[in-house]
């Protein structure tokens, strides 16, 4: 289904004022507006791809609908458009109050992490696997966190299995920016708070650390985290 286009004259009415979030070398990504609301340009893929049967910009809205009946806190959507000047669906939510979980680490704060494994483990028992999970994609606000990013996001019927929940920790972990924070809180702290959260089995605790361990890239300047995954 088709959202409704446009026009130019509104596009420019709407990012008036706004100011500049995020953005690539030559796009777009993200505006704040001046009434306070993120203005999401979700670019088109020129190739056949999953995205041409399932937008993401659908998948962002379904993926909300879902979390948020699981009580998990997502962004307020309040409108969605195609803008084919830029050939893009434009999703506009309200913006997130708070701080992100790598805005805090970079300010020597990691009082967030004890927190942040029981929500990972918590996302997990309930069957949710976050691709793009990182420390800039959650927003904390008075110990509650607020996922972003939503369209990465794939639902499974039943809490993942091990192999789901080591690959997503290897994405949790192989994020360049993110890796001097685990560092410092400890990424062995980190798996044994997760390993005893979810309630996972000896067995299944060294398949998973197992995993980890071979899935650290060859001349990655972090042999702590292999060290650590070697347990």
């Amino acid at each position: 289904m088709g959202y409704p286009i446009l026009q130019d004259q509104d596009y420019l009415k709407l990012t008036e004022g706004a100011s500049l979030v995020k953005r690539t070398r030559t796009k777009i990504r993200l505006l704040l507006s001046r009434d306070g609301k993120i203005i999401k340009h979700i670019y088109k893929r020129k190739l056949l791809s999953s995205s041409t049967i399932w937008p993401y910009a659908t998948r962002f809205i379904n993926n909300a609908q879902y979390l948020r009946s699981r009580n998990i806190l997502v962004p307020d959507i309040r409108s969605v458009f195609y803008y084919p000047t830029l050939n893009c669906d434009i999703l506009i939510y309200d913006y997130v109050d708070g701080r992100t979980l790598y805005d805090m680490a970079r300010d020597n704060d990691l009082s967030f992490f004890p927190r942040f494994v029981e929500y990972v483990a918590q996302l997990h028992k309930l069957g949710i696997y976050f691709q793009d999970i990182h420390l800039d994609n959650i927003v904390v606000k008075d110990n509650t966190f607020t996922l972003l990013d939503l369209e990465s996001i794939q639902i499974k019927r039943r809490s993942l299995t091990k192999s789901l929940r080591a690959r997503n920790l290897v994405h949790l972990f192989n994020k360049k920016e993110d890796i001097p924070f685990y560092h410092q809180f400890g990424v062995e702290n980190f798996l044994n708070q997760y390993y005893d959260l979810a309630c996972l089995s000896d067995r299944l605790r060294q398949k998973i650390t197992h995993y980890l361990s071979t899935r650290i890239p060859h001349g990655d300047p972090t042999p702590a985290l292999q060290t650590a995954y070697s347990v």
